[in-house]
């Protein structure tokens, strides 16, 4: 009996790292969802000929590439996706025959220094984590809860709406600040890494990509994090403008958004029509 454990364990073990659960079986836009979905894109990836357009970064391009579909390209895209796994993926998992686009906004350099995470690093990390999900969900052990909005007061709503020029309802407001209020210009230390990080890779195509643009307000509760919001823009700007990048930065304006850095339907599509114009043309 215990000869037939040990060697039950390894099979067991063996199988997880090989077969990944479908996306299909968890909640919508649950942590697992996203996981499960990049896995199988990265699957579908490594099994094409190519070479192919490949787009990577977060949710919010993924958004544009939806409104894109008559566009032939490969989506490494995931929620949440960090600078830091971007350039893993860049390194460990792209061709180099492959035409890549890369986003830039204020995400990229943020979260450049944050660890790459297991389950992007490695398949049957991906897996055991996706299986430990399923299993938790068919137990009713997990069960999906949206993300509640981070609690602000009314008068940054307000502050936040005069900063956006728009009548954004409340629940937007609630989305968006807690990104505002935490931000602050780089330093010189975060830039040059970021540098680093282009030169290292010169065949990539970077795009400037539409970020929402505040405006100064009074209000002593959000005007510190506006400025430092604004400074922050302008020093993404002025990489952009050293490597000469496709700018969509101003492509949209504060309808086009429902945060930040996320756009509305109608604000994808306006990205998209230029993104799908910009590649096959070339």
């Amino acid at each position: 009996m215990f000869l037939g454990y040990c060697c039950a364990v390894p099979v067991l073990a063996c199988l997880i790292a090989i077969y990944q659960p479908s996306a299909r079986v968890f909640p919508n836009q649950s942590s697992a969802w996203r996981l499960a979905d990049f896995a199988e894109r990265l699957d579908k990836y490594r099994a094409s000929e190519p070479p192919q357009t490949v787009f990577i970064g977060p949710c919010y391009v993924q958004t544009v590439l939806d409104e894109a579909s008559e566009m032939p390209h490969t989506s490494l895209c995931m929620g949440g996706l960090r600078q830091s796994e971007i350039e893993y993926i860049l390194k460990h998992y792209v061709r180099p025959s492959d035409r890549v686009c890369v986003p830039i906004t204020f995400h990229n350099i943020s979260t450049q220094s944050l660890p790459i995470r297991r389950e992007i690093a490695s398949r049957a990390f991906r897996n055991i984590s996706l299986w430990r999900s399923r299993i938790r969900y068919a137990l009713s052990l997990e069960s999906y809860q949206p993300p509640l909005p981070a609690p602000v007061t009314k008068q940054q709503i307000a502050a936040y709406r005069e900063a956006t020029e728009t009548q954004y309802t409340e629940a937007i407001c609630r989305w968006a600040l807690p990104e505002v209020i935490s931000a602050k210009p780089y330093t010189d230390a975060e830039i040059d890494r970021f540098h680093r990080f282009v030169k290292d890779y010169p065949t990539v195509h970077f795009i400037l990509f539409p970020t929402l643009r505040l405006k100064r307000v009074m209000d002593t509760s959000l005007r510190s994090a506006v400025d430092n919001a604004k400074i922050r823009d302008r020093q993404i700007q002025r990489i952009g403008k050293a490597y000469n990048w496709q700018d969509l930065s101003s492509l949209c304006n504060a309808a086009d958004f429902t945060t930040t850095n996320h756009l509305s339907p109608r604000g994808a599509e306006k990205v998209a029509n230029y993104v799908v114009e910009l590649f096959i043309s070339e």
